[in-house]
């Protein structure tokens, strides 16, 4: 379900907070859960406009992060040991669940710390918004972590641009998407 599509100039504070204060100026309640990557303006704005939403991180974001700062020959292995911090999770959701990934977490940062200390600050910096998901049903785990189910969308957009190459204007823009 689409909620909301606006034109942006850019990816600023300003945009997202114009974006969503729209949204909730129409009458959308502030969701359980906003699920993004990294990019500060959007959490920025998310965190002002959307306050009383918990936010997640985006695994996927986050494990691109972690291997674009280790050498291609160790990305199959520290990429595998990454998702081994989320993946077969058996604990019941909450609190419980949540302190799974935190204890794989160090396994990781004793493991790769002193080869890959930037990877390593990467996973270990702000691991409560990329465990977020784990206060939710199980059955939401592998969707809520991430947010891919959009970065489609967003792919299938860029491919239909490039082969138009240039729209005529913002309408014909809004209608493509």
């Amino acid at each position: 379900m689409l909620v909301g599509l606006a034109p942006g100039e850019s990816e600023s504070h300003d945009a997202w907070a114009g974006f969503l204060s729209d949204l909730t100026g129409r009458g959308l309640a502030p969701p359980l859960l906003v699920i993004s990557d990294g990019a500060p303006e959007l959490i920025g704005a998310a965190e002002q406009v959307l306050a009383k939403s918990l936010r997640q991180r985006g695994l996927i974001h986050r494990a691109r992060n972690v291997l674009a700062k280790v050498p291609k020959v160790a990305q199959a292995e520290v990429k595998a040991s990454f998702w081994k911090i989320f993946d077969d999770i058996e604990a019941e959701p909450g609190q419980a669940a949540v302190y799974v990934p935190r204890g794989r977490i160090a396994a990781f940062e004793k493991r790769y710390g002193t080869t890959y200390p930037a990877a390593v600050t990467c996973v270990t910096t702000d691991v409560a918004s990329l465990t977020v998901y784990l206060r939710f049903p199980k059955e939401h785990w592998k969707r809520i972590r991430q947010s891919n189910f959009i970065e489609r969308t967003f792919g299938e957009t860029r491919r239909r641009v490039k082969v138009i190459g240039r729209l005529p204007g913002e309408r014909s823009c809004l209608s493509l998407v």
